[in-house]
């Protein structure tokens, strides 16, 4: 399946070929074009960050996550003293809502990512446990 990166440069490669034709009697527009061509051609290797939306992205729009507080789970020190609490959830959710609920009031936030397939590490290969 191709990414939008090919999408988009196939359509500039298909609109440059109907130039060429309209143009095929005028040399130093095919050299130019032929130019053009050689440079989408060419091979890139970059990050490519592709335009696309995640379903949670479009829920978003429309639907506010909110906190559950989960005493059962609840860690405190001191019953009056400041506290930092684990907030557990989809990374997007949680972290547009604290950009809502604690603006300016983070310190810091670790996200964790758990892998769930086997890491390779100097040529062999180790299953991690799963956090459970």
């Amino acid at each position: 399946m191709p990414n939008l990166s090919q999408i988009k440069r196939q359509r500039m490669l298909d609109f440059l070929a109907q130039i060429k034709e309209e143009h095929k009697d005028d040399d130093a527009m095919l050299i130019a074009l032929g130019e053009i061509e050689s440079e989408l051609n060419a091979k890139k290797y970059s990050l490519v960050w592709e335009q696309h939306e995640e379903a949670v992205d479009v829920k978003m729009r429309t639907h506010i996550p909110v906190f559950q507080k989960d005493t059962d789970r609840e860690i405190t020190a001191a019953e009056d003293e400041v506290y930092n609490f684990l907030l557990e959830g989809d990374n997007l959710h949680s972290l547009r809502l604290l950009e809502k609920t604690h603006k300016g009031k983070v310190d810091l936030i670790y996200i964790e990512i758990i892998m769930q397939r086997l890491i390779q590490f100097n040529g062999c290969c180790r299953s991690l446990p799963l956090a459970g």
